[in-house]
């Protein structure tokens, strides 16, 4: 931009005032040839200006996507769900395609505690039982100590949409997870479900 001003001082100090007719004409030559130099000069202003343009919006572009990334790692680890302790790694491909994500395949005691309950974990064919020592008040929470189920929370409480790693979301698959105790459905949620020393409970992937 500053050679821009330039020129155009220059413009203005060869077309002053003109007192002669044929130095009118030099001028006018003269003038002619300023405003050359000032449209190249303008032009080249012009591809700088659009040069600059495009290194700023690649740097913006790169930056926008580094971004993305280190946001797309920060959810990735944040959603990471912790396994429970004494969980299987990979499954045989023989296993049912429901329990491939299963944190255990056999029947597990978990805990230390007065209270002790049972826990039938059913989806498609199989079937395990889970053995709860806890001294916590409510079912939820008794499972929750050892990361064996998962949900979001709502108004009416925990929805539950894994338990033993296996998903069951109305929204996704049209299955949920039922709760029964003794084989009757409870009326209750399992973070109000209080509990009791050798109680038997049943989450059945139900469609």
């Amino acid at each position: 931009m500053a050679t821009v001003i330039a020129v155009i001082v220059g413009m203005l100090t060869l077309v002053g005032p003109q007192t002669h007719l044929g130095q009118m004409e030099g001028r006018r030559s003269n003038a002619d040839t300023v405003v050359s130099v000032f449209c190249r000069a303008l032009k080249r202003e012009h591809y700088f200006f659009i040069e600059r343009t495009k290194k700023m919006k690649r740097i913006a572009l790169l930056l926008a996507l580094l971004l993305a990334l280190t946001l797309v790692a920060c959810k990735t680890e944040t959603e990471s769900p912790k396994l429970p302790e004494g969980a299987q790694g990979e499954v045989e491909s023989s296993v049912d395609p429901l329990w491939e994500n299963a944190y255990f395949l056999e029947d597990t005691t978990f805990g230390e505690g007065e209270k002790t309950l049972k826990v039938k974990v059913e989806a498609g064919e199989k079937s395990i039982t889970f053995t709860i020592n806890t001294d916590a008040e409510t079912l939820a929470d008794a499972l929750l100590e050892h990361n064996l189920i998962e949900g979001d929370d709502s108004e009416f409480g925990i929805y539950i949409k894994k338990v033993n790693g296996i998903l069951a979301d109305y929204d996704e698959d049209k299955h949920y997870w039922s709760l029964t105790k003794d084989g009757e459905y409870l009326m209750t949620g399992a973070d109000s479900t209080e509990i009791a020393d050798g109680e038997h409970y049943e989450f059945v992937r139900t469609k």
